[in-house]
């Protein structure tokens, strides 16, 4: 990457940022910060990355409010964006075929189910 170039990431909040392993609890309320997250997020943004915390949930002004409390570093907060990269606790990487996506689909546990079955 040149040194100057500024590359966006999308980082989603609920299982990626905050443990969301109970599901979603209701507007406002959050789970703990996963370990790890501040400082790679930290890190990033020291990398010269713009980052984007995207969410799913409304209440996007008490998202900023933890998330700025909480001492984690972003550019802005959106619901949807285009990016340079995706993190989520519920994507998959699509490797340009189809085949074997179903699979992939069908067989697809988040990380924190993942860690239940050990």
């Amino acid at each position: 990457m040149h040194p100057n170039k500024v590359k966006t990431i999308c980082v989603d909040f609920d299982g990626t940022i905050v443990d969301n392993s109970n599901g979603y609890q209701g507007c406002g309320v959050f789970g703990d910060i996963l370990p790890g997250a501040k400082e790679a997020l930290v890190s990033l943004f020291c990398n010269n990355w713009r980052v984007i915390i995207w969410t799913s949930r409304e209440e996007i002004d008490l998202v900023e409010k933890y998330l700025r409390n909480n001492g984690i570093q972003f550019s802005f907060i959106e619901h949807k964006t285009r990016s340079d990269i995706y993190i989520d606790d519920r994507a998959m990487n699509f490797n340009g075929a189809w085949e074997g996506v179903l699979d992939e689909i069908l067989d697809f546990k988040p990380w924190c189910d993942k860690k239940e079955e050990k």
